[in-house]
């Protein structure tokens, strides 16, 4: 019941975070983090993972995302006669992404990837996690 909520947070023995606070009536998400599922391998599910990811930041919402689904450097796309782009490459996407929504009209949107240590891209994931400035050996698309 909202009175009890209320008197809990009077007494102190719950204090909401800064941005729980700020979002409080003014439309925006009440939830700080969101973890999205994992994107199916297509260019539809990458694109409809980004889609889902910006709506939760334009609403003030951080995202985790595990790439872990997406296809290793180099495997056979088939219908075009091509390779894919490794699983980093395509979750720059994904940070580029973020950094479009500006959050509050001001901050840039909180993105967590994250791969699964079994994945065969995970040294170049852990390379680019580690050094935000590497450069990647491919380009998307």
């Amino acid at each position: 019941e909202l009175h009890d909520f209320l008197s809990v947070m009077r007494m102190k023995y719950f204090v909401p975070a800064g941005r729980i606070w700020r979002s409080a009536g003014n439309g925006l998400t009440g939830n700080n983090c969101f973890v999205l599922p994992c994107p199916h391998d297509s260019m539809k599910g990458i694109i409809k993972t980004l889609d889902d990811m910006t709506e939760l930041m334009r609403h003030g919402g951080g995202v985790g995302i595990n790439i872990s689904s997406l296809r290793p450097d180099g495997n056979n796309v088939a219908g075009v006669d091509g390779t894919s782009s490794c699983a980093v490459a395509l979750s720059e996407l994904y940070s580029y992404g973020t950094g479009l929504i500006k959050q509050g009209g001001s901050r840039r949107g909180a993105l967590m990837l994250s791969m699964h240590v079994w994945h065969p891209d995970i040294l170049e994931f852990i390379t680019v996690k580690r050094d935000h400035h590497a450069e990647l050996r491919r380009q998307v698309l």
